[in-house]
């Protein structure tokens, strides 16, 4: 587990390609846990399934799988090559034989910087640097990825967030708002639990595609998209942030 720590919040990560290995979700900055005043947990996971925990990220340019033939490899950015065993698209819910990527880490006190290296096949490879830190009540997650193939991809990604209050497994209450910014972006989307006062903020700093909202009664997750055409050589860049705060009400 990676740790980082400043001012009010501690978040926990996943050791990449040790820890929540799933064929799904980005296995770079894995986020399973986000304390603040050292008291309130605002992660949970989704009681199976996938294995999504936390703040946790997928990347889905899945119709590379449908390029190759049953018992050759495929690319899952964020996770590695998976080797295709059916005559059917990737399914985020299946299990697959994977040979992951390398991914190198940076840690401090209060940021861990991980940089994934890129494995070219069919012509596709994603590198990518993805920096997580703490500040105050704040956690930001800054992407940059970049293509490092020879074929131009759809890139598409998303932060299925498993947000709860102090999880216990348990049904909880959410009230949530979502709204553009002035410009276009960022997009400010808004959850307080209720009666508890906590609340989350979050800021993606980009024009979102689309976004989801998707919740089984103890979690809830917004999922705002990230889509590029990337081009060989071309970067991405964008930033989501976090907020995190107890209101102190007056009587």
């Amino acid at each position: 587990m990676i740790t980082i720590q400043k001012d009010r919040l501690s978040v926990s990560m996943a050791e990449p390609n040790v820890e929540n290995n799933t064929c799904r979700f980005n296995r770079a900055g894995f986020i399973t846990s986000v304390l603040l005043d050292g008291k309130h947990e605002f992660c949970g996971d989704e009681h199976g399934g996938t294995n999504g925990a936390g703040l946790c990220s997928e990347i889905t340019t899945d119709v590379m799988s449908n390029e190759v033939a049953i018992g050759d490899k495929f690319p899952k950015f964020g996770v590695g090559l998976l080797d295709k065993y059916e005559p059917r698209p990737y399914n985020f819910f299946k299990t697959y034989e994977v040979s992951p990527f390398e991914i190198r880490t940076e840690i401090s006190e209060d940021k861990a910087v991980f940089y994934t290296e890129p494995r070219e096949l069919g012509g596709y490879a994603l590198r990518e640097k993805k920096t997580v830190s703490v500040r105050g009540n704040i956690l930001s997650v800054d992407y940059d990825v970049e293509n490092a193939g020879c074929r131009d991809f759809l890139y598409s990604e998303y932060c299925h967030n498993f947000l709860t209050l102090d999880f216990d497994g348990k049904r909880n209450s959410f009230n949530l708002n979502m709204q553009m910014g002035n410009a276009g972006f960022p997009y400010e989307w808004q959850i307080s639990f209720s009666p508890s006062g906590l609340l989350i903020k979050a800021r993606d700093y980009f024009k979102p595609h689309h976004h989801n909202i998707w919740s089984p009664g103890f979690v809830i997750s917004p999922e705002v998209y990230f889509v590029r055409q990337l081009s060989p050589g071309e970067h991405a860049a964008y930033r989501r942030e976090y907020e995190f705060e107890e209101i102190k009400f007056r009587y």
